[in-house]
C-alpha cells in the first residue's frame, strides 16, 4: 500500500441488506432504504454488513480491531435494497443505482458494490438493471459486480454479463502465500456474454474471508454459527466477498489518483492482474494491487471500442421485473 493511502475521501456505495453502523468509528454517512417491505434500514440478514466491512471496516477499541478492512479511510453509503432474507426487486436496486448516481457529486461517490446477479437470464440489452449500471458507470461511479456463485458457463444473469463494469470472481489462495497455487472457487460463475467477451474480468479473494457480523441475531449467524471467529466475525465465502475486495482497492487506488477515469481503472486492473496459468475462468487473473500502484506505462481504456448502450426507455411499469438476490452470489 502506498503511504497514507487508505481511501480517505472517497465515497463507497454498497447495495445490499444494508450496513450495521453502530460502531462508534463508523464512516457509514448516509443511509437510505429502498426496500419497501422493511421497516428500516438495520441490517438483519448481515450480508451487506459483511460486504461493507470487508472493503472498509475500521473499529473502535470496543471491538478490539481485530480485522481492519482494505480501505478504512473511505466513507459508506448503505443504501439498502434487499431484504432480511437477502432478496430484493430489481426496481429496488435500479433505484438505488439512480440515488447514487444523483448524489454522486455531494459524497464523492467513486465506487459502487454490486454483490447480486438477477435470477433469470436474458440478454443484457433487455435488462433494466444492466442499463442501470452503465448509467452509473457513465456518470463516473467505479461498478464493482460479483460474477456469481453458480460455476461454469453461468454468466448470462445481469448485469454480470454487462461488458462496462468490472466483473469479479472468487480467487482461492487456498491459505496460502504462495502465489503459485492460486487458483479459483470451483462455484466461481464464469462464462462468455453475448458479445462473446470472457466473465470475469478479474479474480480476487474470495474464500475464507473474515469480516464484520452484523448483529447476534442476524440470519448470517443463524445459518453459519460455526463460522463465528471472534465476538463480532465472521467468515464469509462467495464472489460477494471478492467483489468487495476489488471495491476496496478501487478506494485506494483513486484516493492515490483521482484523475482515473472509470476505464482507465478498470484498464490497469485487468491489465496488471497476476495471471493464473491454466486456471479456466481467472479472467485476467489476481488483482494485484502493488502492481497497479507501480505502473508506470500509459494507460489504456478497458472498454475501447464498445458501443455506447441504448438505454432502455417507457411508461413506468412496462418492464416486467424479476428479483434480485445476493444468494446466487455470496
Amino acid at each position: 500500500m502506498v503511504a497514507g493511502t487508505t481511501g480517505a475521501g472517497i465515497g463507497v456505495a454498497v447495495i445490499d441488506t444494508g450496513i450495521n453502523a453502530a460502531d462508534g468509528s463508523s464512516r457509514v454517512l448516509r443511509q437510505m432504504k429502498f426496500n419497501a417491505a422493511q421497516k428500516n434500514v438495520a441490517d438483519g440478514h448481515g450480508h451487506g454488513t459483511h460486504v461493507a466491512g470487508n472493503s472498509w471496516y475500521a473499529s473502535d477499541a470496543s471491538v478490539q480491531g481485530k480485522y481492519i478492512g482494505i480501505a478504512p479511510g473511505a466513507h459508506l453509503l448503505d443504501l439498502r435494497a434487499s431484504s432480511d432474507e437477502g432478496n430484493s426487486m430489481v426496481s429496488d436496486v435500479v433505484e438505488a443505482l439512480d440515488w447514487a448516481v444523483a448524489n454522486r457529486d455531494l459524497y464523492n461517490i467513486r465506487v459502487l458494490n454490486l454483490s447480486m446477479i438477477t435470477n433469470t437470464s436474458g440478454a443484457r440489452k433487455a435488462s433494466i438493471l444492466a442499463a442501470a449500471v452503465e448509467r452509473a458507470w457513465f456518470a463516473g461511479i467505479f461498478v464493482v459486480v460479483a460474477s456469481g456463485n453458480i460455476g461454469p458457463n453461468t454468466i448470462q444473469y445481469a448485469p454480470a454479463n454487462d461488458p462496462f463494469p468490472i466483473v469479479v470472481g472468487a480467487g482461492d489462495t487456498k491459505r496460502t502465500l504462495n502465489r503459485a497455487d492460486d487458483g479459483i472457487a470451483t462455484w466461481s460463475s464464469y462464462g462468455k456474454n453475448a458479445k462473446n467477451t470472457d466473465r470475469p474480468d478479474v479474480v480476487a479473494p474470495g474464500r475464507w474471508i473474515p469480516s464484520v457480523l452484523s448483529a447476534n441475531n442476524a440470519k448470517l449467524k443463524r445459518e453459519y454459527g460455526g463460522r463465528v471467529m471472534d465476538p463480532g466475525y465472521i467468515w464469509m465465502s462467495g464472489t460477494s466477498m471478492a467483489a468487495s475486495v476489488v471495491s476496496g482497492l478501487a478506494a485506494l487506488v483513486l484516493q492515490a489518483h483521482p484523475e482515473l477515469t472509470n476505464d482507465q481503472l478498470k484498464w490497469l486492473m485487468v491489465n496488471t492482474a497476476t495471471q493464473l496459468p491454466g486456471v479456466t475462468g481467472s479472467g485476467a487473473g489476481m488483482v494485484n494491487y502493488d502492481a497497479i500502484m507501480n505502473y508506470e506505462g500509459q494507460i489504456g481504456f478497458a472498454n475501447d471500442g464498445y458501443a455506447l448502450p441504448d438505454y432502455l426507455a417507457g411508461p413506468e411499469g412496462s418492464f416486467n421485473y424479476s428479483t434480485s438476490s445476493w444468494s446466487t452470489s455470496s
